[in-house]
């Protein structure tokens, strides 16, 4: 086996959860993240991304501004929560991006859960866009 499939196979294949409650949307962009070799796994609501969270490992997740049950920020915190492993915490390497259309990305504090924002690594302000999604993972996927 040459070098370069060698690399390719140890290579990990980038996991991304999409939290969104519409549906179009969710099937739209794990559509297009899997086009781009990026394992994409969808949920509708807050809570069933907490439970599919504890069962899966991700590297990224993308969080819709419309979730219902929980408020995005509030929802990228519990994200990146600290695990405990023998009485020690083990921070979270999982990245989130918040997806609205109504925040400012150069003010996001300006949003009423702005004070949650050390949470979010990223801010996508258009939903349809999909290459502002794709650079914002690329800053953090190599």
């Amino acid at each position: 086996m040459n070098t370069i499939n060698k690399k390719k196979k140890e290579e990990k294949v980038p996991r991304i959860l999409i939290i969104t409650p519409v549906a179009s949307l969710r099937n739209s962009l794990a559509s297009r993240l899997k086009m781009r070799n990026f394992v994409a796994d969808t949920a509708g609501d807050a809570f069933q991304s907490l439970s599919i969270l504890e069962k899966n490992e991700y590297d990224f997740a993308v969080i819709h501004s419309e979730i219902q049950d929980m408020g995005p920020f509030e929802l990228a915190m519990l994200i990146k929560r600290p695990t405990m492993v023998a009485e020690q915490e083990i921070p979270p390497t999982i990245r989130c991006f918040i997806l609205d259309e109504k925040i400012d990305p150069e003010n996001p504090l300006d949003h009423p859960e702005g004070a949650s924002h050390e949470n979010v690594d990223a801010v996508v302000t258009k939903e349809n866009n999909y290459l502002e999604l794709f650079n914002a993972i690329s800053k953090f996927h190599r």
